[in-house]
């Protein structure tokens, strides 16, 4: 038996949770959970909001308000997703803008981006919590857990599963 917390293709937009039982013959769902409002590009919603923020207090200018900075915010998706994936490799990152001729750059460390996302870890255990909930089981009887792609390569998400598992991932 297993649980498979998957983060990946659709994953950009939810999260899954599916608890399985494996026997030699046979491959039997027993709960599947899932949260749509729940996903990686939440946790790169939260990295934008954060250098907007920081960009609106240092230049007393707010983007979001600004049609000419379209691109820019358009550019600012693909740098945080990239910070996102940084973060979880690294202690530290830099977050750069480039906006209405003011270069900007926003010095980040991952235990920042884990306190700014901590909301959406707490909807990321909720959700493993509810498939085994529908599964009835409890994590004793779940010897294996598998993370797959997207947010579950985030430190935290690992660290949260293994906490609540008793068990690492793989």
């Amino acid at each position: 038996m297993f649980a498979g917390v998957c983060s990946g293709l659709a994953a950009y937009l939810h999260i899954d949770v599916t608890i399985v039982r494996i026997s030699p013959n046979e491959l039997e769902e027993l709960a599947i959970c899932g949260n749509r409002q729940l996903g990686g590009k939440d946790w790169d919603q939260c990295l934008i909001d954060m250098v907007l923020d920081d960009f609106q207090k240092k230049h007393h200018l707010d983007l979001r308000a600004r049609p000419d900075a379209a691109q820019v915010l358009q550019d600012l998706q693909l740098t945080c997703e990239a910070a996102k994936r940084q973060l979880s490799q690294r202690l530290k990152t830099s977050l750069r803008v480039q906006a209405l001729g003011i270069d900007h750059t926003l010095e980040l460390t991952r235990e920042q981006f884990e306190e700014a996302t901590a909301h959406l870890l707490h909807s990321t255990k909720l959700t493993t919590e509810m498939a085994l909930e529908d599964a009835k089981l409890s994590w004793d009887r779940v010897p294996r857990v598998v993370l797959i792609g997207g947010s579950t390569l985030m430190p935290m998400v690992r660290q949260l599963i293994k906490n609540m598992t008793g068990n690492p991932s793989r």
